[in-house]
């Protein structure tokens, strides 16, 4: 049992100050002016450069962000800061649907243009095109919102889609009973 205690706690803490650096890195780490991320002398490093550079590339500043936060998340649940009760929602599938929904939400709200852009990424940007290439536009939005409602409905346990419809009310018939005065006898 203590071996099981001290494994949880170094992975905690491993973890901890991998969402410190990376959240590091994302704002006080830049590109050097060459573009070659292993040129980089700031306070992280090439490496703190490399992470920095590779998702932002990837998933854009917002995502790099969650994936940052995913892992402070999870620790926090590790340490017993958070509640870890078994019906808690699965952080790290909410984090890692959010990480893939928010750089293309943010594509498609920018227009579905795939361009060089550090708020969508490549994801972003390339999903967003072809979800608007093949749906169209209010067709790539439902099909956004459906993602999020799974999202939501499979680790939150929360439909946002009942939020704006409403709680289902039935309505019961009344069935009458038969009068006597129906004239059978």
């Amino acid at each position: 049992m203590r071996g099981e205690v001290l494994r949880r706690e170094l992975i905690a803490i491993g973890l901890s100050l991998l969402a410190a650096f990376l959240l590091g890195a994302l704002v006080f780490q830049h590109v050097p002016a060459s573009g070659r991320c292993w040129d980089a002398t700031g306070v992280f490093g090439p490496v703190g450069t490399v992470a920095r550079c590779s998702l932002v590339v990837s998933v854009g500043i917002p995502g790099a962000v969650l994936i940052a936060l995913g892992f402070l998340v999870m620790a926090l649940r590790m340490f017993g800061t958070l509640s870890s009760e078994s019906d808690a929602p699965e952080w790290g599938i909410l984090f890692a649907g959010a990480v893939v929904l928010v750089p293309v939400a943010i594509g498609l709200a920018i227009g579905g243009e795939p361009v060089d852009n550090t708020l969508t990424g490549l994801w972003g940007s390339f999903t967003a095109y072809y979800m608007r290439k093949a749906l169209g536009s209010a067709g790539a939005w439902i099909l956004f919102v459906l993602g999020v409602s799974a999202l939501t409905v499979g680790t939150l346990r929360w439909n946002p889609i009942r939020v704006l419809l409403g709680p289902m009310q039935r309505r019961t018939k009344r069935v009458s009973a038969p009068s006597s005065a129906s004239g059978l006898t």
